[in-house]
């Protein structure tokens, strides 16, 4: 969702009774993109971990895959059986 459907939802209400709404709508939409259209506020914040550059995914992906290429997992034995219907 982008910034003008945020304030929508957000700020639709407040600003339909406004009679300069639009400029509002502006306003809104400037601060919601100032403050939540960047990901290095939601890694200052601990919702995202890291911010890769691009050219650096490619080479992490493979580096983060690697480490699984030989995991196996144990599974626990069934207790039950499927009940024949």
């Amino acid at each position: 969702m982008g910034a003008e459907g945020a304030v929508s939802i957000l700020y639709g209400e407040r600003l339909a009774g406004m009679p300069d709404s639009e400029a509002e709508r502006q306003m809104a939409q400037a601060e919601y993109e100032r403050k939540f259209s960047r990901p290095y506020h939601a890694a200052a914040s601990g919702h995202v971990d890291e911010v890769l550059i691009p050219a650096e995914t490619r080479p992490r992906l493979i580096s983060a895959l690697e480490l699984l290429r030989n995991k196996q997992t144990a599974r626990p034995e069934k207790k039950h059986g499927n009940m024949p219907l």
